[in-house]
This record gives structure tokens, C-alpha cells and sequence, in this order.
């Protein structure tokens, strides 16, 4: 209960928190309550800005004096491979996971060109891969893992008997980069419009994290997304959305791209 709240004749079930469940605030009370599974959670439940490692540690972030980031005994900047930008939705600590956004980006096309016959463009359009043509209802889009699956899985992309080739690599597709990643050793993946949004309410902490870390910050540009208009484009996404909202773009334009991961809460 934090700010002085107060909470009378009630069951408390499933609270999941560092310090179990208590009081903040002079004058906080719980009266004739039953507190029910009540969860100590561990120190190194992550938060964002935290960090992951390239031997999969996932680390509670902490700063000396001087705001210089604390690091663990045999660690430095130069392993960090993820910093946490999403954690435990609705606060449901059982079975949850933390978004990690790399530390990386590149400028890739959604895929590739496609041309056909020597002229044109032609992309397909993913099979089993849903199409959003409404930016509203892209945003609940939070399934970037599986939509990269998807992406790569698809068997439209073919080497052309002209020797023009729609083959997917690291080079012409999004999706694909994002897969062969492999830092750390983890699955990454080409994150969706709503991990993307997700991601944008905590882009101050990432990108102050990013800078002491020495790494290339979010910076307010294009960014693809794994998310589906239809065949011929998909959704992008602008930091900050103050500036430009999400909007559907050819997929044969080129825009930046960064890998997300993802992983359960520590145990």
C-alpha cells in the first residue's frame, strides 16, 4: 500500500513484490484483512533499464555515486548485449517475462525487393502472418517473436531463374537479421508495433542507460516492425510518437532495425 493507502475487510491473494506486502506513508494501515500467498520476490527481478549480459545474466541495475553504472565482479560495458525495456505484464510475476532491446541497430529493408520477371515489385504476403490495416488495433500486436518465425519460416522467397534472388538474408530482411543476431547466444527477433510502443513509455530509462553504457541510443527515426499491413507493407515506428505516429510503409523501403529479446523472470 503506498501513499498512505488504507485497506480494510479484504482478501489479498497472489502479491508479488520485493519487500512482500506493506505500508508506505505515515499513516498507512490494513485492517481485517487476510493476505493470502503473500510473494517475496528476489532482488534481481528486473526493471527497465536493467541489464543482460552475453551469458544470459539478467542484472538489477545499480549506480556509485557519480550515476556511473556498478557492474558485477568480471563484467563489463562490453557484455552487455540487451537492456530491459517491458517487464511482468499487469504485474503478474508468475510465469512472466522482461523484453530486452539490443544494443545494436542496422538499416535493413522489411524484405526483400522482389522483383519478377526482371521489372517491377512484387513481396508476398506472409502466409498465417495477420494483417493490421488499422494502427489502433496493430498496437495490441505484442507477438514480434512469433511474427519473425513466421516471417523467416515463409517458402515466397525464392532465388528468381534470372539469378535474381528474393532468398531472405541478413542483408535484405528485417526479420532475418534479426534471428541470426545470436548475441548471448539468445532467440532474438524483429519486435512487433506494440512491443514497439511498449518500448517508447520507457524510451528516457533505455536511452540514459544506452549512453552510459556507450551505446547507440534510440534515436528519433524509423524503425521497422514485425507487424503486417498486408503484401505490400507492414508497420513502422517513430521515437517519439510525438513527433510521428505509427504508419504502413512499402515493404521495400529501408528503415532501422533493432532486435528484441525475450526471457523469464529469474527464478
Amino acid at each position: 500500500m503506498q501513499n498512505d493507502g488504507k485497506l480494510y475487510n479484504s482478501i489479498v491473494i497472489h502479491n508479488s513484490a520485493r519487500q512482500g506486502f506493506g505500508l508506505s506513508g505515515t499513516s498507512g494501515e490494513v485492517i481485517n484483512c487476510n493476505i493470502v500467498f503473500n510473494q517475496y520476490l528476489p532482488d534481481d527481478i528486473m526493471e527497465e533499464g536493467d541489464l543482460l549480459f552475453d551469458d544470459g545474466l539478467m542484472y538489477h541495475i545499480q549506480y556509485d555515486t557519480g550515476g556511473n553504472i556498478l557492474f558485477p565482479n568480471g563484467y563489463n560495458a562490453s557484455r552487455v548485449v540487451g537492456v530491459c525495456c517491458w517487464r511482468n505484464k499487469l504485474n503478474r510475476y508468475e510465469n512472466s517475462r522482461n523484453w530486452f532491446i539490443a544494443v545494436d541497430e542496422v538499416q535493413r529493408w522489411w524484405c526483400p525487393n522482389g522483383y519478377v520477371n526482371g521489372g517491377g515489385w512484387n513481396p508476398p504476403d506472409i502466409p498465417n502472418l495477420f494483417n493490421y490495416g488499422d494502427p489502433g488495433a496493430a498496437l495490441v500486436d505484442e507477438n514480434g517473436k512469433s511474427n519473425t518465425q513466421t516471417i523467416v519460416n515463409c517458402t515466397y522467397f525464392i532465388s528468381r531463374p534470372n539469378g535474381e534472388s528474393d532468398t531472405l538474408n541478413t542483408s535484405n530482411c528485417a526479420a532475418k537479421y534479426c534471428t541470426e543476431y545470436k548475441k548471448g547466444g539468445l532467440q532474438w527477433y524483429l519486435p512487433s508495433l506494440g512491443q514497439m510502443y511498449q518500448l517508447q513509455k520507457n524510451l528516457t530509462k533505455v536511452n540514459e542507460v544506452l549512453n552510459k553504457l556507450n551505446k547507440t541510443p534510440i534515436s528519433n527515426d524509423w524503425y521497422w516492425t514485425s507487424t503486417e499491413v498486408a503484401g505490400w507493407g507492414a508497420w513502422k515506428f517513430y521515437f517519439p510518437t510525438s513527433t510521428n505516429q505509427p504508419a504502413s510503409q512499402d515493404k521495400k523501403y529501408s528503415f532501422k532495425v533493432r532486435p528484441m529479446t525475450e526471457l523469464p523472470l529469474p527464478q
